[in-house]
C-alpha cells in the first residue's frame, strides 16, 4: 500500500485545477481555478477587476470595467473564496500609497507638513476654540503665523 502525503497530493490537485496565477508585488498570489466556459478564464477580465479594486471602485464599477455582471462576480467569489482577501488587500494599497506620498511630501512642503500635523496632532497643532455667547473664539495663533514658524524651522 502506498503512503501518500496529504499535503503533497493536495498541492498537486490544486495545480491541476488552476488555470493561471495572478502575481502582484503588493498582493498575495491568486490562483484562478479552471472551469468550463467561465468568464474568469479571460485573464484580462480578472486583472481589470483587481485593478479597479485598487482604486477603490465599487463592485458595480469594477464589474463594468471588467466587462462582467454582478451575478458573475458573486459566483466568482463563491468559487474563489480567497478572493475576498485579494479585494481587501487592493483596497488597502491605495491608503498605503497615500501615506507614502504624505511622508515623501512633508520634508519638501512646510504648508503640507503643518496641515498634516493639524490633523494628526490636534492637541498640539490644531486650532483651539471656545464658544462664548454662541460665538467661537479662537485661542491659537493664526494660520499665517503658524505657517511662518514652520517655514522658519525649515
Amino acid at each position: 500500500m502506498e503512503n501518500l502525503n496529504p499535503k503533497k497530493s493536495l498541492k498537486t490537485l490544486n495545480k491541476e485545477n488552476t488555470a493561471y496565477t495572478i502575481k502582484d508585488n503588493n498582493l498575495p498570489d491568486f490562483e484562478v481555478r479552471k472551469s468550463a466556459n467561465a468568464w474568469w478564464l479571460d485573464r484580462g477580465k480578472v486583472e481589470r477587476l483587481i485593478s479597479s479594486y485598487k482604486i477603490q471602485s465599487t463592485d458595480k464599477e469594477a464589474c463594468y470595467y471588467a466587462g462582467i455582471t454582478i451575478n458573475q462576480l458573486k459566483y466568482f467569489r463563491k468559487t474563489h473564496a480567497e478572493f475576498s482577501s485579494i479585494k481587501e488587500a487592493c483596497r488597502q494599497s491605495l491608503f498605503l500609497k497615500a501615506r507614502e506620498t504624505i511622508a515623501r511630501e512633508i520634508p519638501r512642503n512646510p504648508e503640507f507638513a503643518l496641515k498634516f500635523m493639524e490633523r494628526k496632532k490636534r492637541e498640539e497643532f490644531g486650532l483651539r476654540q471656545e464658544v462664548r455667547n454662541n460665538k467661537p473664539v479662537i485661542f491659537s495663533e493664526s494660520y499665517e503665523e503658524r505657517l511662518k514658524h514652520a517655514r522658519e524651522k525649515k
